[in-house]
């Protein structure tokens, strides 16, 4: 059997990319080429958070019964000891971490006998999402003991939608590097049949031997749904990668933050960010000073600074507090020596020029870097026969019309030797995660993503700008290859629902038949696939032009309808007008706000049109999915869990008081 090779004009009708830019994806030529079929076979589901168990649930499901069709066949690995994502934190890695005194900027976690991988979670979490939106489709929620679910009831939740599917669940097995493997002609006798995908090769380690042991496995199709909390995301300004070399104990990310324990005595935390984590953070220390010291501020205690990028955003629910002193966002840390020859002395400057001198410690709740995936090696070109040649000497051959087979020989050190060979038949899919460097520090100014300068040619949406993803179809997809899939991509309000509506979309392409025919539900050429990216990529031009504009005639004191301009990239600090940066979210490529809710309902009315009979599970019910009751309901989430933060704060009062009362007496 041989495989199409190389004719010249590019990866199945993409024009390929210099020596020059190997770390972009190929350009996207102007002629895109029909879909390539799937024909699955053998399925991946990497991460075992809420994303990969329902994605592994709603693939294995047999749906033969109601006129449908057999279960996929699918695997997931975790590299974890247990499935959950960031809703399991484990006993005895938390244990470890006190011991440790909770290390920042160490994951994974190395002991003597294995590697641990924490969650970012925190023992005292507490949702923000309605039982409704934690929902599965046809698996309902148990009702919590509260208004909303706290780590440990919905981690049970996952637990029990998980429990079935034990069989076909790896755990302690790492997902190190992932490669594409070249197309395959189509199967013969299959008449207008396309191309098929020659699937992917899997390096893993299996983490429960000590050292781990290398695998290497082919599989025909891969859903990604790790979280999106791997990398935490710090602004590049000047002094931060500095401090986090030289004081460790004093820069912290949330991603880290486990308990109030080593900042609530402090004299001087500055939180930085007003998102979810920030403010659940600056509200447990003020908590806990009010728990252990009293109602009023006590002689000497400072306020918890909390340095701001931007107004509050409803979705992100605070309380004010006397114990809160809202600054600035930082633009620069500088280090003194201490006098007692400890960690140095932090200073930070503020956009407003105010320096706050030592700060014990500094909280970043910045969020995470989204969609990285440099570990995962796309195709750059087509292949030559000595690419093929150098393929099959490491051990992974041609096995007739049956495709890719890696064969028991192939090893770290001959899979090194083939890819040195082929190097330039790979390509990133993304670039690593950024973190900042002391040689490349910018200014406050460099916060500010950019957006590539929009064309009439379709070439500025293929360079890595803004950073995403690429080249997906419905923000889930691959347009060029549908057998690489993303089930936890899109930053969701609703994250639940959304991965049970992606991973029902994803199984309804898979199981397609590997023809041409009618019945495939794909657009036919690339451009209509990713059709999406490019109506993003322009909504977010827009939205920046919008912000600059608004921004400029804030500060210039412009007015319309004699009411003062105040757009939302404008901050009102202690009496000062300044520029603020946006929400880290309004200029992120897959956090889709607004659009998400039409995305879900095109998704869900996509395979109802093919499986009629899923439209009777709960979550699925069409009175569930009216949309203005459904976004109405979403939204009130966040202003009903204020009024229950105060609750809860009056409660804890009442409670002092009763307990002053008591002691007095």
């Amino acid at each position: 059997m041989t495989i199409p090779l190389s004719n010249g004009n590019g990866l199945n009708g993409h024009a390929l990319p210099s020596q020059q830019q190997q770390h972009t994806l190929p350009v996207v030529s102007q002629q895109p080429t029909p879909s390539t079929s799937t024909g699955i076979a053998k399925i991946l589901i990497v991460g075992g958070g809420p994303a990969g168990i329902v994605s592994l649930r709603n693939f294995l499901q047999d749906e033969s019964a109601e006129g449908g069709k057999e279960g996929l066949d699918a695997v997931l690995y975790e590299r974890r000891e247990e499935l959950g994502g960031v809703w399991y934190l484990d006993p005895s890695t938390l244990g470890l971490e006190e011991k440790n005194g909770y290390p920042s900027n160490r994951w994974p976690i190395a002991t003597p006998s294995q590697l641990l991988y924490p969650s970012p979670s925190y023992p005292a979490l507490i949702g923000n999402v309605f039982p409704r939106f934690l929902t599965f489709s046809g698996h309902p929620f148990e009702k919590p003991a509260d208004q909303y679910p706290t780590l440990e009831e919905t981690y049970r939740y996952l637990s029990s939608v998980a429990r079935p599917l034990r069989n076909h669940v790896r755990t302690k097995r790492d997902v190190r590097q992932v490669w594409e493997l070249p197309y395959l002609p189509a199967l013969s006798g299959e008449e207008g049949a396309l191309p098929r995908s020659g699937g992917w090769l899997v390096h893993t380690a299996d983490l429960s031997t000590n050292p781990p042991t290398d695998l290497y496995e082919h599989f025909s199709a891969i859903s990604f749904c790790p979280s999106f909390t791997t990398h935490p995301s710090y602004p590049n300004i000047p002094g931060l990668a500095a401090a986090m070399r030289l004081a460790p104990r004093k820069i912290h990310h949330a991603k880290w933050y486990r308990t109030v324990e080593p900042f609530w005595r402090s004299k001087k935390v500055v939180v930085v960010g007003n998102g979810l984590s920030s403010n659940d953070i600056a509200a447990q220390i003020v908590g806990r000073r009010r728990r252990e010291w009293g109602e009023e501020m006590r002689e000497g205690e400072e306020q918890v600074l909390r340095a701001l990028r931007h107004d509050y955003v409803d979705m992100f629910p605070s309380l004010p507090d006397a114990r809160y002193r809202d600054i600035p966002h930082v633009t620069r840390i500088d280090l003194r020596p201490s006098d007692d020859a400890s960690e140095p002395s932090l200073d930070i400057t503020l956009a407003s020029g105010e320096v706050v001198t030592d700060v014990d410690h500094l909280i970043w709740g910045t969020g995470y870097q989204i969609g990285v995936y440099d570990w995962v090696n796309v195709l750059a070109r087509e292949p030559t026969q000595s690419d093929v040649a150098a393929l099959s000497e490491a051990g992974i051959t041609l096995d007739g019309d049956k495709g890719w087979r890696v064969e028991s020989q192939l090893n770290k050190e001959s899979l090194a030797q083939a890819t040195t060979a082929l190097e330039s038949l790979w390509v990133r899919l993304t670039p690593p995660a950024r973190y900042p460097t002391e040689d490349k520090a910018k200014s406050a100014q460099a916060l500010l993503p950019t957006v590539t300068t929009s064309s009439p040619s379709p070439e500025p949406l293929d360079l890595l700008q803004p950073r995403r993803v690429p080249h997906l179809h419905s923000h889930m997809m691959s347009a060029r290859n549908p057998t690489l899939a993303f089930g936890a991509l899109i930053i969701s309000a609703t994250p639940f629902v959304l991965a049970d509506l992606v991973s029902r979309y994803i199984r309804l392409v898979w199981e397609a038949e590997p023809s041409s025919g009618k019945g495939h539900i794909l657009p036919s050429t690339f451009e209509e696939r990713r059709k999406d990216e490019i109506v993003r990529f322009h909504e977010l031009e827009k939205t920046r032009a919008d912000l600059e504009a608004g921004s400029a005639d804030a500060l210039s004191g412009s007015e319309t309808d004699d009411s003062r301009i105040k757009p939302k990239n404008v901050v009102t600090v202690n009496g000062t007008v300044l520029p603020a940066l946006p929400p880290s979210g309004l200029l992120s490529f897959h956090v889709l706000r607004d659009q998400e809710l039409p995305l879900q309902c095109r998704f869900r009315n996509t395979f109802l049109q093919y499986k009629p009979w899923l439209r009777n599970l709960i979550g699925l019910r069409d009175e569930e999915w009216d949309e203005v009751e459904r976004e109405g309901h979403r939204k009130s989430m966040y202003s009903e869990k204020k009024k229950w933060l105060q609750r809860r704060r009056d409660e804890e009062r009442l409670h002092s008081q009763e307990k002053k009362t008591n002691g007095s007496s």
